[in-house]
């Protein structure tokens, strides 16, 4: 984001420079310093640091007095700016020093002075006047500033060119500004935009070579006009992907159309995986209408409304019935007379209150159940002399409460909405400014972030006579912008100035608990903060114009739910989680909305790193081990209900196992005695009421694996007893009674054990690297068949093909292929690489055509071993948000691919292709529109995507 201006200034005047930076700024416009964290970050290389905020401001603010004058910093950081052409604006703190000498790039310029204290508000309102004149123009210069600089520090990558409707924005902009003085272009802005048109010219002449081979070739024969028909597909197939994974990271949305789009001119593995990959992906699509910035947004208690409040002055509305296609409500709602700073809905969804100026304003909703256009409620609330910012109703609907710029909050009595009273006096206490205000959806409590860095809490229980509760929260560096309480009250987060996500358990409000470190990952000011309805997620919004998301599963412990969300929108200024869905609106400064669809392939229950994933073969049911000792389980007809979670009573779950029906689950647990191992039984026959079953005890031994066999009648359970690898077998054809059988298996460690599907074949492997095979035909007198080496000194997983033909093992980055003809004499085959960080677990698919292998480079790896002697890479590795992949598994049906991660999330890819573009046509509806087509491809004929698409599924025929 583009700060509204740097302010440069000698140590002396200090004071000064802190009280004018907090008069100016506000969350639309922040100004840079060298006093926030955010702006000179600790450990940070000093000067580049100051250099990068000068490059992102619009504007820069020098306070004179003789120190400054005389400073050599002051004059660098002067000097630096009037080199990138920024407008220089003087603030007089003292004068200079008599015959003290002044540059004559400030000599010429108008001053405005603050020598005294008398007319600061006057001053001030110059001063800011000065800000705000030429501010879009400022700030485009300064963000062309930030990419082009990007560009070159990245050593002048393709994908970091403009392209598109940012491409032609910027060259208009050159093309207007002046050429020399303030705002004109500097060499490396006009380097940048060069390389960009060249970019541009290239692309198109790529997309012309195509098609003018194919036109040449249309004088040959049927058959060769086919094949130069495929070559065209080809080469538009790759020049529309190379498009889309430029555009990857700035609009993922965008970017999936036009992967939808690369597949239909030329399906492939490749063009297959990339759209696999967007399945965990969140995507967007954009709703149309305000025209200014967009500084609030509300979804209505059913989800079925969704309202933006607007700087043009108006409440937007759209109706979600159909999620998929939302249409506008109506007109804008219109009557107040200043920009909308907050908007909010009653619990019952009956009334839509707006903040704007010195007043809020309500409008009643007849049938909330079937939305129409809303009729004002008058007169609007009033009460303050100064303007009104963040509003909330309390929990039963029958207060309003009101932030406004005196520090000072206001309560109504609004349980007659045409008759509201005002409640006592307003309700002070904050030294500075209250950004923010949140009443607890299931208590009487009332949070306010002020601009101080504290938080204050309120009793609501008698709204007219409010009672605080304990001594304020502290924390956050130089304020508190933004603040929310979970749904079910035990939580509330705040977003900060200093860039963090501030967490505290206020289950009983007096006595508040700070929970753990607070939260990073954004470079600038948090200003919005919202939790998820099921509690699962948190997302903050950040003026470095992301969307940060953190998995609560374990709210003492969050972590990042995979990168931040990311668009063409600068500064998203809000954001608020759907109340019967995990989607996600969001409200930018460019006055757009978007609606986010979080993929429910994406599962956040456990809290800590996912050990193994496992699904039984009637396909209904997904479990997740973790390393808080839990096993969280999913039914996969709905995986985005929140799993159930069952506690082993073990510190951490390594491995599980699911019976091939479904119905028995089994994990390692923790025995009374030290000596002993524990395996841990449930019927999850109903997954609501899970009944634990008697355990399996193993004297002198310690639990690493476990697996059942096809038939679901034999548990192997590997394991370590003393200094030998062993497996013990058990029938568990009565899982309440179950009986071990046979002699104990010797080998390795077992870390991984493995039936063919037959049930014939058993492979264990682990430490030293040595696989054996043996023949469990009859469980009760065990044959061992053959023992080979694995890739590695330590096999972390192995995988029978369903035929029982191949065995596969992970080892270091390589998995290991051999032919089992003759399983007492396994042949190997070249062994598989990609991988760049070790493989922790392989899998086949139940048709035996498809080998995956997680590794902890956070990729899923997919081979086509249909001809195990040439096994061939299927299109690119599947990614997502899961860290550091430790487990991975097919669904019965070969239609699912889990992978569990290290940061406790578990992803779902669903192989359906045509399920993957349904998604990705159904979520970013119209973001590849014919206009967005020509200015990224402006020679290949404009053909909708998901007008008309076609059916495929390459990876599984």
């Amino acid at each position: 984001m583009a700060s509204a201006a740097f302010l440069s200034y000698a140590r002396e005047d200090l004071s000064f420079a802190r009280t004018l930076r907090d008069a100016l700024s506000h969350p639309g416009r922040e100004i840079a310093w060298d006093q926030d964290r955010r702006t000179v970050r600790l450990t940070a290389p000093w000067w580049a640091e100051i250099e990068a905020a000068i490059r992102g401001s619009s504007k820069f603010i020098f306070v004179i007095s003789p120190e400054s004058l005389s400073s050599d910093v002051c004059g660098d950081e002067l000097s630096y700016a009037l080199s990138l052409k920024k407008q220089v604006i003087p603030v007089v703190r003292r004068r200079a020093a008599p015959g003290q000498p002044i540059r004559r790039e400030l000599r010429e310029l108008n001053w405005i002075f603050f020598e005294g204290d008398t007319d600061f508000r006057a001053e001030l309102r110059e001063l800011a006047d000065a800000l705000d004149t030429d501010l879009v123009e400022s700030a485009t210069h300064a963000r062309l500033l930030v990419r082009a600089a990007e560009w070159a520090g990245s050593a002048r990558e393709r994908g970091r060119l403009l392209r598109g409707k940012d491409l032609k924005d910027y060259e208009a902009f050159i093309a207007r500004a002046p050429e020399r003085g303030p705002l004109s272009p500097i060499a490396a802005q006009l380097d940048y935009v060069a390389a960009s048109r060249h970019g541009r010219q290239v692309r198109r002449a790529i997309v012309a070579a195509g098609l003018a081979i194919v036109t040449g070739l249309g004088v040959f024969a049927a058959v060769q006009f086919n094949d130069a028909g495929q070559l065209s597909g080809r080469a538009v197939a790759g020049t529309i992907a190379n498009e889309a994974a430029a555009l990857a990271v700035t609009d993922p949305s965008l970017a999936a159309q036009l992967d939808v789009a690369a597949n239909e001119a030329d399906p492939t593995p490749g063009s297959e995986t990339r759209l696999l990959a967007t399945a965990t992906e969140p995507l967007s699509s954009k709703l149309a209408g305000p025209g200014g910035g967009v500084n609030s947004v509300a979804f209505s208690r059913n989800g079925k409304i969704l309202a933006a409040g607007a700087s043009d002055d108006k409440v937007w509305l759209w109706s979600l019935a159909d999620p998929a296609h939302p249409v506008p409500l109506g007109s804008p709602l219109t009557g107040p007379k200043a920009e909308i700073d907050s908007v909010a809905f009653s619990p019952d969804g009956t009334t839509l209150a707006a903040s704007s100026g010195d007043a809020v304003w309500r409008w009643r909703f007849a049938d909330p159940e079937h939305p129409g256009r809303p009729a004002l409620l008058a007169p609007p609330l009033t009460g303050p002399a100064r303007p009104f910012g963040s509003m909330a109703f309390s929990r039963d609907g029958r207060t309003l409460v009101a932030a406004d710029a005196d520090n000072t909050i206001w309560r109504w009595d609004v349980s007659d909405p045409a008759h509201p009273v005002r409640l006592g006096v307003p309700l002070a206490g904050p030294r500075s400014t209250i950004y923010s205000v949140a009443v607890s959806p299931v208590g009487d409590v009332m949070a306010a972030a002020s601009g101080d860095g504290t938080v204050w809490l309120w009793s609501l229980a008698d709204p007219a006579v409010p009672v605080l509760l304990g001594v304020p929260l502290t924390g956050p560096a130089n304020g508190a912008y933004s603040v929310a309480f979970s749904h079910d009250g035990r939580f509330l987060a705040a977003g900060s100035y200093d860039s963090k996500v501030w967490l505290w358990n206020v289950a009983d409000p007096a006595h508040p608990a700070q929970l753990g470190k607070p939260l990073t990952g954004p470079t600038n000011i948090v200003d919005s903060v919202a939790f998820s309805a099921d509690g699962t997620k948190l997302a903050a919004t950040s003026s470095d114009d992301k969307v940060w998301l953190w998995n609560l599963a374990d709210p003492s412990s969050p972590v990042p739910l995979g990168s931040p969300l990311t668009g063409p929108d600068p500064v998203v200024s809000a954001a608020v989680f759907s109340p019967d869905a995990p989607d996600l609106a969001t409200a930018a400064a460019d006055g757009t909305v978007r609606l986010w669809n979080l993929p429910g392939s994406v599962l956040t229950g456990p809290g800590g790193a996912v050990d193994s994933v496992a699904t039984g073969q009637d396909g209904q049911v997904l479990a997740a081990s973790d390393t808080h000792g839990t096993v969280w389980l999913w039914d996969l007809a709905d995986p985005r209900r929140h799993g159930l979670a069952l506690t082993v009573r073990s510190s951490s779950v390594d491995s599980m196992a699911l019976s091939p029906d479904g119905r028995i689950l089994a994990a390692p647990g923790t025995a009374k005695a030290a000596t002993e191992g524990l395996v841990r039984l449930w019927d999850i026959s109903d997954l609501a009421r899970p009944i634990e079953l008697p355990p399996l005890i193993l004297p002198q031994a310690s639990v690493e694996s476990l697996a059942f066999s096809p038939d679901g009648k034999t548990l192997a359970v590997g394991g370590l007893s003393g200094f030998n690898g062993e497996v013990w077998l058990w029938n568990v054809t009565d899982p309440a009674h179950p009986v071990r059988v046979g002699p104990i298996l010797t080998g390795p460690l077992a870390l991984s054990v493995s039936f063919s599907r037959t049930g014939n074949l058993l492979a264990f492997a682990g430490v030293p690297r040595t696989i054996v095979l043996w023949n469990v035909a009859d469980p009760a007198r065990p044959i061992r068949l053959s023992a080979v080496n694995g890739p590695a000194s330590t096999v972390s997983s192995v995988a029978i093909s369903p035929d029982g033909q191949f065995l596969a093992a992970a080892g270091g980055t390589k998995v290991g292929l051999w032919r089992l003809t003759d399983p007492r004499h396994p042949l190997a085959l070249t062994p598989l690489t990609g991988p760049t960080n070790a493989v922790s677990s392989v899998a086949f698919d139940p048709s035996g055509r498809i080998l995956v292998a997680g590794s902890w480079d956070a990729k899923a790896w997919l081979w086509s071993v249909a001809q195990p002697a040439h096994p061939a890479p299927l299109g690119q590795p599947l990614t997502g948000p899961a860290a550091s992949i430790n487990s991975v598994a097919f669904s019965s049906d070969g239609a699912i691919l889990a992978a569990g991660g290290m940061n406790g999330i578990t992803e779902l890819w669903n192989l359906d292709i045509d399920a993957t573009i349904t998604r990705i046509c159904t979520t970013t509806s119209n973001a590849l529109t014919a206009s967005q087509w020509s200015q990224d491809l402006p020679d290949v004929p404009y053909t909708p995507p998901c007008a008309h698409p076609g059916h495929y599924g390459l990876l599984r025929s």
